[in-house]
């Protein structure tokens, strides 16, 4: 008797690789350049160095000058704003000086007065009560301690003003400081470099353009 079942297949396995396959694909278009920058002077003047080959077409390496603008003006205004700065610290430290040595000939003279004013009541006592003395030397003993007086009131109110006067000049100093730092930027922003290396795609300028 015939048994029927399923006829067993004989297969061959083949282990599978991952494999890179070129595949050519042929076409038209226009190739554009990932990221295009434009770069231009952030201050104007006029431009005195050029890169050597500063052409289209030119790969230019991160960081190479690209063009230099005239310093002389720049150079010039960071010079004097850094003569200013130093002016107004040294304006600054000569007053604080001037203060505790003010502070201390106030105390002196207010010390005078102090005599004064005794010596002054001393003498119109010894004419008013002993009748000893002169009227003449009454008087004198008054015009020194008003001398003496007037000085304390001109000290007093001198040093009163220096706490003042000290804060403007520091305003003055702060404001200095903030102008050095702005010609020093733009005495560096005279130099144009490359952000990045990249190709050279257009040129507009040439030495001795002003920018």
């Amino acid at each position: 008797e015939a048994v029927n079942g399923e006829r067993p297949l004989f297969v061959e396995a083949v282990r599978v690789e991952l494999v890179d396959v070129p595949v050519n694909i042929t076409g038209f278009g226009e190739v554009k350049a990932l990221d295009t920058v434009p770069i231009s002077a952030e201050v104007p003047g006029r431009i005195s160095e050029l890169h050597p080959r500063l052409e289209v077409g030119e790969i230019i390496a991160e960081a190479e000058l690209l063009f230099k603008i005239d310093v002389s003006n720049y150079l010039a205004a960071s010079n004097e704003a850094r003569g200013m700065v130093t002016q107004l610290e040294n304006t600054v430290l000569r007053m604080e000086k001037q203060y505790e040595i003010d502070i201390e000939r106030l105390k002196t003279i207010e010390r005078n007065r102090n005599l004064a004013t005794a010596e002054y009541d001393r003498i119109r006592n010894l004419l008013e009560t002993d009748n000893v003395g002169t009227r003449s030397g009454v008087d004198r003993a008054e015009q020194a301690f008003n001398n003496v007086s007037d000085q304390a009131d001109q000290m007093a109110q001198a040093v009163s003003l220096y706490p003042i006067r000290i804060k403007e000049a520091k305003n003055s100093l702060a404001s200095a400081k903030a102008r050095q730092m702005l010609a020093e930027a733009n005495l560096k922003r005279c130099e144009v470099r490359a952000p990045f290396t990249g190709r050279i795609k257009h040129v507009s300028l040439e030495e001795g353009q002003y920018v």
